[in-house]
């Protein structure tokens, strides 16, 4: 038989899941759907003649949820068009929309923010008048779907993507303050000892709530908070862990995609973390690859000067130090002092900073040579997340000093929540804590949040989140800040740091090199071809 704390947690687990996540949108009005198809093949950005700026001039054709279209790799570009009811005068009002697929929402040639299965709404008016007119253009890209059952592949659908709906919406502040509210304290409870007195307080503050709230009386809504945060707003202890706390969309390069791909997820990525910037002022967000600015600059200049303007304000930060996050082993010594090279110039050209750390989230393992082509660099700081997969040796460390080849020392930092697609739950930064290995000598640690590879980055939910426990009784301290000011008070308080000599190696994706020796073989003689150009062009600068 269940005991009553175990009932009553059930409850709570219910009212969360069951009636507050289902209400979070009770006033909802259709926007008109349109969409048009481009002809033949996808496309390349660099290339089209489809143009955002021209989607204004397409013939659209109506069509209502279910929608199917397709195949893989094409575009779908829809116009939603609707009016603000006049009686959500003084309201917060979004627009809800799903097109099935990642989606970017223009205004002229300006990305403003990107739609995904995890960034399922715009902000449109802070209060609206009532009456408003909504035009909305959305380009929808239909990335790869899963092409396989049971490990065997299978015939793709000519119309694997579907479009469900686009709304207008009322955001209730209250009501979706509650839900965060109660989603945040529950899941601090479920981390604290079942015998604590902070496990008892917080279930009856939650139990409570629920026999508090009247759905049919939205008078209820504040009282709940209320008595919530009389018992959940409890400041961490002052020697809990220190958790810096940085969004993130780690953006492989090439992958799963084509090249023009990575670049629509870049504009669909970088316009989502500026827009919500503008709503979360303590919001930080970090990009690494010198190409992909490069990119965002070529294709859509006026999202390329908002990033600019929240690199001015503290909120971008610039990272990495490379053109684009590197292989390390297949890579000769050369090759990484020009990733290097011009990664750091392009940031140093574009924005006046210069980079003091190498991010490297994803790459299959770290040469010993590297600290001192860091050090040489003016690089003080390593990151990466990669050797945390390790299938058979837990790495040792996750603050620590890494020794090169020649002796060359540099300090090294591996974020141990294990992942750079973290997501801001009492549950992972708990784990966070449980996991680091280094309590005896650091007393923080960096976190890495936010979905990657077109995911969209950090969420509202995970904002909403990580202005919730930035400090709560029972919890780490949680501080959003720029990755330079953690590894910077990191190196500043760290005590007798253990030493690591040495590559780093990764112990998976093994024979991913071996099967691949045609690249290898062309990346060799690409590099030997770069080398010769380079010493032709010294002894002889004119070309005579």
């Amino acid at each position: 038989m269940l005991k009553h704390a175990e009932l009553t947690l059930r409850r709570i687990e219910s009212f969360l899941a069951n009636t507050l996540r289902p209400g979070l949108w009770p006033v909802e009005a259709p926007l008109e759907a349109a969409v048009y198809r481009p002809e033949g093949a996808p496309r390349d950005y660099r290339n089209t003649a489809i143009r955002p700026a021209e989607a204004a001039g397409f013939a659209y054709q109506p069509v209502q949820a279910g929608y199917a279209w397709g195949p893989i790799w094409s575009d779908a570009w829809y116009r939603f068009v609707g009016t603000v009811p006049a009686e959500w005068k003084g309201k917060k009002i979004v627009a809800r929309l799903n097109t099935g697929a990642e989606s970017i929402v223009w205004d002229g040639d300006n990305p403003l923010q990107g739609i995904d299965e995890h960034h399922g709404e715009i902000l449109l008016f802070e209060k609206a008048r009532g009456g408003e007119s909504v035009t909305l253009t959305v380009q929808a890209t239909g990335m790869n779907p899963n092409v396989s059952v049971h490990g065997k592949p299978k015939e793709p659908s000519p119309t694997p993507f579907t479009f469900g709906y686009a709304n207008l919406a009322v955001y209730d502040e209250e009501r979706i303050g509650l839900y965060f509210d109660v989603s945040v304290a529950l899941g601090v409870l479920k981390e604290q000892p079942a015998d604590s007195p902070r496990y008892g307080q917080l279930l009856y503050a939650l139990n409570e709530v629920v026999n508090l709230y009247d759905a049919d009386d939205p008078g209820s809504i504040p009282a709940c908070r209320q008595r919530l945060a009389e018992t959940y707003a409890k400041p961490a202890c002052p020697s809990a862990h220190k958790i810096s706390a940085v969004g993130h969309a780690h953006i492989d390069t090439a992958w799963l995609w084509p090249l023009e791909r990575t670049q629509y997820k870049c504009l669909h990525t970088f316009a989502t973390a500026t827009r919500f910037m503008d709503s979360y002022p303590e919001y930080v967000f970090v990009c690494s690859q010198a190409a992909q600015y490069a990119w965002v600059k070529q294709l859509a200049p006026k999202l390329y000067e908002r990033i600019r303007e929240k690199i001015q304000a503290g909120q971008w930060e610039v990272v990495g130090s490379m053109w684009v996050e590197a292989d390390c082993n297949l890579s000769s010594g050369e090759s990484l002092v020009r990733q290097i090279l011009h990664g750091k110039n392009f940031f140093k050209d574009e924005f006046g900073i210069e980079t003091k750390d190498l991010w490297l989230p994803d790459v299959f393992g770290y040469a010993a040579a590297l600290p001192q082509i860091l050090k040489k660099a003016r690089i003080d700081y390593f990151l990466t997340q990669k050797i945390s997969w390790n299938q058979i040796n837990k790495f040792p460390h996750h603050t620590f000093w890494w020794q090169g080849i020649d002796g060359t020392r540099i300090f090294t930092h591996f974020p141990p929540a294990d992942t750079y697609n973290a997501a801001v739950t009492p549950k992972e930064l708990a784990y966070n804590v449980r996991n680091f290995r280094d309590h005896g000598r650091s007393d923080r640690s960096l976190y890495v949040y936010g979905y990657g590879d077109g995911g969209g980055g950090p969420t509202i939910e995970m904002l909403e989140n990580a202005r919730r426990l930035k400090s709560v009784e029972g919890m780490p301290e949680v501080t959003q800040e720029k990755a330079l000011e953690f590894f910077r008070k990191a190196e500043a308080e760290a005590r007798d740091l253990p030493l690591w000599v040495g590559e780093l190696y990764l112990e998976l994706h093994r024979g991913t090199y071996t099967t691949q020796a045609r690249n290898k073989k062309g990346n060799r003689k690409s590099e030997l071809l770069l080398r010769d150009a380079e010493f032709l062009s010294a002894v002889d600068p004119h070309g005579l």
